[in-house]
């Protein structure tokens, strides 16, 4: 016999414009659905940012992704001129091969603060939990030793 009481942990509440989840409910998303926002935003997207101190200075920075996800987009700022040649930012999974369309190029030539730059990774720009990306900063000359940020935005799979 069927429990009278049974409440279910995930209803329409009445009028059908509301859907709740109730303690111990739980939404599960298929591969390849999406959850987006009211302009379109998924909201599975994260974003993990890393600061490079001198753009001029040939380095590495890491990141260690926390999700399986996909690497959809890079982008960048400085804080201040590129000095006399142009910069590159070039990401690569660790243990994994170079991405397709993935290195950033800062132009030296009419550099200046709040430049933006960005790339689109398109393939071996898939993540597990605990991957690392690896930023390779090169090229950028001497002079102007200018900060840099980078964005790099993944999509939870």
């Amino acid at each position: 016999m069927a429990d009278s009481t049974y409440q279910r942990k995930i209803y329409h509440k009445q009028g059908g414009d509301e859907l709740v989840v109730a303690n111990g409910g739980k939404i599960t998303l298929e591969a390849g659905a999406q959850l987006n926002d009211p302009n379109g935003a998924n909201l599975l997207d994260f974003v993990l940012g890393v600061d490079i101190a001198d753009l001029s200075a040939e380095a590495d920075y890491y990141l260690v992704v926390p999700w399986k996800s996909t690497l959809t987009k890079l982008w960048s700022v400085i804080d201040g001129v590129v000095g006399t040649a142009d910069a590159t930012i070039t990401p690569l999974k660790v243990g994994g091969s170079a991405m397709t369309g993935g290195a950033i190029t800062i132009t030296q030539s009419d550099s200046a603060a709040a430049d933006v730059d960005s790339s689109t990774p398109s393939d071996n720009n898939t993540f597990n939990a605990g991957d690392v990306l690896k930023l390779t900063v090169s090229g950028g000359g001497s002079g102007g030793s200018p900060r840099g940020h980078v964005a790099a935005v993944f999509q939870r799979t």
